[in-house]
């Protein structure tokens, strides 16, 4: 049983939505923070043909940028769900030099360019 008799949630319970969640931020920073400080790209970017450099060199970003664009939206989300949305979104209202760089972006140094 998932509750115990005074309808609280059991140990195990508890335990193992800990146990899930912790996977899953292991998993997701594997992916997005490895793949991008290592290749510029996760393997969606990679397929789409796009990539993520620095804005000053254009150089790869290394493991700071990468953990701040992994970062934000992750935090903001734990926040208020929406607050990623509004990351996510922001490159349509909040560069104002065209070149579609989010919240994420700005804070980390980064651009995503075309690979080809």
């Amino acid at each position: 049983a998932t509750t115990g008799s005074d309808g609280q949630p059991s140990g195990f319970a508890t335990g193992a939505f800990l146990t899930t969640m912790f996977v899953f931020v292991i998993l997701s920073l594997a992916y997005e923070v490895v793949l991008i400080a290592l290749r510029g790209a996760t393997v969606g970017k990679q397929l789409m043909g796009l990539k993520v450099v620095q804005v000053d060199n254009g150089a790869l970003p290394g493991w700071g940028p990468s953990i701040i664009r992994w970062a934000l939206p992750n935090v903001l989300s734990m926040i208020c769900g929406i607050l990623s949305l509004v990351v996510y979104l922001s490159p349509f209202w909040a560069d104002p030099t065209g070149r579609l760089r989010g919240y994420h972006d700005q804070l980390a140094k980064t651009v995503v360019i075309s690979a080809r």
